[in-house]
């Protein structure tokens, strides 16, 4: 989904009354104010969608295969996820 898409469906869930570009400017302000949070190493919490936090664990550096040459192919530490599958 891009921001464009979000707009649209905004747009279409409010109704009359409201312009594109009023939407425009209501995501724009929410993800701004979403990113200063996360910038400022606060918790994001919103009710029924989920919480996250820049506090990703650093996943270390190891060795995987290529899958296909098989041949062994160095992947460097970097911030990932740690959810559980």
């Amino acid at each position: 989904m891009t921001k464009a898409d979000l707009v649209e469906q905004v747009y279409e869930a409010i109704g009359p009354g409201v312009t594109k570009k009023d939407c425009a400017a209501i995501i724009d302000a929410f993800l701004n104010a979403v990113k200063q949070s996360l910038a400022g190493g606060e918790h994001i919490e919103i009710r029924g969608f989920g919480a996250g936090s820049r506090d990703w664990p650093e996943t270390p550096a190891r060795v995987t295969r290529s899958t296909c040459r098989l041949e062994p192919c160095p992947c460097s530490s970097h911030l990932g996820s740690s959810r559980k599958k």
